[in-house]
């Protein structure tokens, strides 16, 4: 008897050991339980995420240049704010006679800089100048009279260059900056390839020689650097000056004032033909004014190449057209939202802009950080094409809260 209860009371035991442990699993899981459920209510109601912006970056190419190319000779044609926009077929450098004076110039006027008002330093000429005078004058080219122990200021010696062409002028202008005619080669060589002319070689300061040749590309960057310099811009605009000895000077640019032509230089040899190198003022259907540049080489006589100027620069001025970059409801990219899907984003607007035909015109859309709701139609960005051109982007459907099964989902990362 006494060994029966012995048994029964460890038996028990165990009963209460089991019982306890059971109560003790099923607070454990009820605990879990109430934490997982505090868990996926506190997930089912926490913020939204931001919606996933990813805008597009169209691009639209206008249409080709149509160009108006003399009939003879090479050309070129470009503006003061874009430089080089387009040259004819014929590529091959080639004489270019006074028109190197223009680089004559700008290369003085980087080696002894002068202020728009200012006349500088004076040149007091000698023998050697007159020498250089007789030179030119034995050989048919174009000069100014000059007198040893005359002065000259360097604003009339560019004067002297750049209007009446005076090929004398250049060589005592350029020895007077540079020591000699060979330094003032090498510097104009160089700064050339530095403006972007690949294809010029200078031989002489006044392009007198055959062997100083570009291209109508190349004049056209060299027509941009000079129209940007003030004092040049100025010069080239000039119909006449008055210089010591020579008296009063007149432009051989007799185009100057005609269809706005403000410049540049004219040229002829034997061996380059007839050159024109001219810029002109423009006023654009877009009510902006653009300086016109172009240059022709190797035209059967100057007349003939400053004639064939005027169609050229019209032609050009013609293909600055208003372009149709955006159109309204284009698609310009879209937001993820995760519970709906893609949803794109429009132009609200066309939007046109004004440029030379050939232009690549890359816009650049930025869209708003969203939460939803958000409605169809709503603005939640822009495009921008060029600076002046810009527009609204929209919302090509609505952006709905998430519904109940998604934000438990969610919550309950069941997926």
């Amino acid at each position: 008897m006494h060994i029966i209860d012995h048994r029964q009371h460890k038996q028990g035991k165990r009963r209460i050991k089991f019982r306890s442990g059971k109560r003790v699993v099923i607070v454990g899981l009820l605990v879990l339980m109430l934490a997982y459920v505090g868990l996926i209510t506190t997930r089912f109601f926490m913020p939204l995420p931001i919606i996933k912006a990813l805008p597009s970056s169209p691009s639209y190419i206008s249409g080709n240049m149509n160009i108006a190319w003399p009939s003879s000779g090479q050309s070129a044609v470009g503006s003061l704010d874009s430089g080089l926009l387009n040259s004819s077929s014929d590529t091959t450098a080639r004489p270019i006679a006074s028109i190197a004076k223009t680089l004559t110039a700008l290369a003085v006027l980087r080696k002894k800089p002068l202020g728009v008002n200012e006349q500088g330093p004076t040149i007091s000429l000698t023998i050697a100048d007159v020498d250089i005078y007789d030179k030119y004058v034995s050989q048919d080219g174009s000069v100014v009279k000059v007198a040893a122990g005359q002065v000259i200021t360097e604003r009339q010696a560019l004067e002297a260059l750049m209007l009446p062409s005076s090929n004398n002028m250049a060589e005592t202008l350029s020895t007077w900056a540079f020591g000699s005619v060979r330094q003032y080669n090498e510097y104009a060589n160089t700064l050339a390839l530095s403006l972007g002319m690949k294809n010029t070689t200078i031989t002489d300061p006044s392009g007198f020689l055959a062997t100083t040749k570009s291209t109508a590309s190349d004049l056209v960057i060299l027509g941009q650097a000079a129209m940007n310099d003030p004092v040049l811009s100025e010069i080239v605009g000039l119909k006449k000056a008055v210089i010591p000895v020579q008296g009063e000077i007149f432009s051989t640019n007799y185009l100057l004032g005609r269809d706005g032509i403000n410049g540049i230089k004219t040229g002829t040899t034997d061996q380059a033909g007839g050159c024109y190198l001219v810029s002109a003022t423009r006023t654009m259907p877009d009510g902006t004014t653009k300086t016109l540049i172009a240059a022709i080489l190797g035209a059967p006589d100057k007349p003939k190449a400053m004639a064939d100027s005027l169609p050229l620069l019209k032609s050009l001025e013609n293909n600055y057209i208003q372009t149709r970059v955006i159109q309204k409801d284009q698609k310009l990219g879209f937001y993820d939202v995760p519970w709906q899907g893609k949803v794109s984003v429009l132009a609200a607007n066309d939007l046109n802009a004004y440029g030379w035909a050939g232009t690549k015109y890359q816009a650049t859309v930025k869209l708003n950080e969203l939460q939803a709701p958000a409605s169809q139609g709503q603005v939640v960005g822009n495009v921008q094409v060029v600076s002046k051109t810009s527009g609204d982007v929209v919302l090509d459907q609505a952006i709905q809260e998430p519904s109940f099964s998604w934000r438990f989902k969610r919550a309950a990362k069941i997926w």
